[in-house]
């Protein structure tokens, strides 16, 4: 098993795409995004999930501060993170590092990951 790379892309000062491309069923988790990509500064985070999701295909989009122990994060209105087809979701936390994972599912799973990122910048 493989964890899918993480790709990113700067769009201006405070905002960046991360993208993980063809999460399986054998590839299952997306390598983390972390401090070092910035995100703790971004703030502002909306995840697209696409792709085929096989027999029961599940991705969950998860967050971890200490990069061992990963949890479920939530969408603003508290939802789970949870996507069995394609969706979009604003999240609610801002862990220091955060991947997609398939949870659950079978067979023809291929799912592309990605996440918008802003950072929340304030003028005095």
């Amino acid at each position: 098993m493989a964890t899918i790379a993480l790709a990113t892309e700067s769009l201006m000062r405070s905002g960046h795409i991360w993208t993980w491309e063809a999460l399986t069923a054998t590839n299952t988790d997306g390598a983390p995004a972390d401090e070092k990509v910035g995100s703790i500064a971004f703030t502002e985070k909306t995840v697209t999930v696409t792709g085929n999701f096989g027999t029961s295909g599940e991705c969950t989009i998860q967050g971890s501060n200490d990069g061992t122990n990963w949890f479920t994060l939530n969408d603003v209105f508290e939802n789970l993170a949870v996507f069995t087809s394609a969706g979009i979701m604003l999240l609610a936390e801002n862990p220091r590092y955060i991947r997609p994972a398939i949870t659950a599912g079978s067979g023809a799973i291929d799912l592309d990951i990605i996440i918008a990122v802003k950072a929340n910048l304030h003028f005095r």
